[in-house]
């Protein structure tokens, strides 16, 4: 599952390297509507033995502050939809 906050920022749980580590990424869109700057694990959630428990975690947060599921894949960036529409390739 994928939350957005009020900022725009989205959430998800993310397996780290290694065996038996699970915790809560970020994708913190940059100002101009890119989102291909990617995700980085959030200082302020831990990191879990099981994904089970890093979800737990965040629906913590999700009902706390409001947050709202949204889509699984994040929209393309400006320059991948004018791809797109183009039918070009890169």
């Amino acid at each position: 599952m994928r939350y957005k906050d009020k900022r725009g920022y989205l959430y998800e749980v993310r397996p780290g390297i290694g065996e038996n580590q699970w915790k809560v990424f970020y994708w913190k869109p940059r100002k101009d509507g890119d989102l291909s700057v990617g995700w980085h694990g959030s200082r302020s959630f831990h990191w879990w033995p099981t994904q089970t428990q890093a979800e737990g975690e965040l629906m913590s947060v999700v009902m706390a502050r409001g947050w709202k599921e949204v889509e699984a894949d994040p929209p393309a960036s400006p320059a991948v939809q004018e791809v797109i529409a183009d039918g070009s390739s890169y």
